[in-house]
């Protein structure tokens, strides 16, 4: 009786160890894929917050549309807003949408707010002005 292997259990063996390995390849392959969505994603949400952020500091915010890119600092990402007033008065509504292409598809992710346009007046500044209209008023009213 021999022992050892014959060819044919070697020809099996590394059979099944190469469909074994290129199941391990295809899952390490597919981490790797899913990392960089969640990277990509991850950073489009920094930028859309930050690009919010960004808009909200502006005085002069009013409805209407505005895209652009983000430059050197993140080539592979653009921006695109859009600000509309809503049913109640004195409040916009406020998105800003973040998109990338991954290398097969459009990728995007959305931020959205409302703001209050009146909500960042001063309140010491709104009494002096209307202790100032009231004095006025009274001024005038006198003969």
């Amino acid at each position: 009786m021999r022992r050892g292997f014959t060819l044919l259990e070697l020809i099996v063996a590394v059979a099944i160890l190469a469909v074994a390995l290129v199941g391990v390849l295809q899952a390490v392959s597919q981490s790797t894929n899913h990392i960089k969505e969640a990277r990509d994603r991850a950073a489009a949400m920094e930028l859309a917050e930050q690009k919010l952020a960004e808009l909200l500091l502006n005085p002069e915010l009013a409805p209407g549309e505005e895209a652009g890119d983000f430059g050197e600092l993140a080539p592979r990402f653009s921006w695109q807003s859009s600000c509309s007033e809503t049913e109640l008065a004195g409040l916009l509504r406020l998105r800003v949408t973040v998109a990338w292409n991954n290398g097969r598809l459009e990728r995007s992710v959305d931020v959205e707010t409302c703001y209050a346009v009146d909500a960042l007046v001063d309140p010491v500044a709104e009494q002096t002005a209307a202790a100032t209209a009231a004095a006025d008023a009274t001024a005038a009213a006198s003969p």
